[in-house]
């Protein structure tokens, strides 16, 4: 049985803060943006290529070499976007982004 529960929070920044619970039967199965669930937080932040960014790095390192390369190309998007929004803007918010 899969068991995965998401809580999402809204915030007026261009933010989105996501929790998420797995089951223990993906212990040890899984990597990705939200770290890999085995235990080990020193490869947690492992880039969508496979590598793992040091967790004592500059968040300046972290956002390049970690959070960037999880992003969607805008064609790739399948969310909804209000009116003059588009998945550019929200790209081009992400390269203009300094944490």
């Amino acid at each position: 049985q899969i068991k995965l529960v998401l809580t999402i929070s809204p915030s007026t920044a261009l933010v989105l803060n996501v929790a998420a619970s797995v089951a223990e039967t993906f212990r040890g199965r899984t990597y990705g943006l939200l770290g890999t669930y085995d235990g080990n937080p020193t490869n947690d932040l492992r880039s969508s290529n496979g590598i793992i960014v040091n967790s004592n790095a500059l968040p300046e390192q972290i956002h390049q070499q970690f959070g960037v390369t999880w992003a969607i190309r805008p064609n790739a998007s399948v969310f909804y976007y209000d009116l003059g929004q588009s998945a550019q803007f929200f790209e081009d918010q992400n390269r203009l982004f300094v944490p």
